[in-house]
């Protein structure tokens, strides 16, 4: 019976590979709309747009760059 178990899962592995690919796009795509809205929150609201960064982790890539650009302006 593990045999007959160990060869549909490979089968079923073998058949989510294509639909693995498309979730990869989607996900991709998803990303890509979530930072284009985070940023026009941002530019909205700054305060919430901030905390929204915060909270998703996307201030970790930002925080060199606003760093050096606000310390230019003080």
């Amino acid at each position: 019976m593990t045999w007959l178990w160990a060869i549909s899962a490979v089968i079923v592995l073998l058949a989510a590979i294509p639909l693995l690919r498309a979730l990869k796009l989607f996900l991709f795509a998803f990303t890509i709309a979530f930072a284009a809205l985070a940023l026009l929150h941002l530019r909205h609201d700054p305060a919430q747009g901030a905390a929204l960064l915060a909270t998703t982790g996307g201030g970790l890539a930002v925080a060199w760059p606003l760093r050096r650009w606000l310390g230019s302006l003080l």
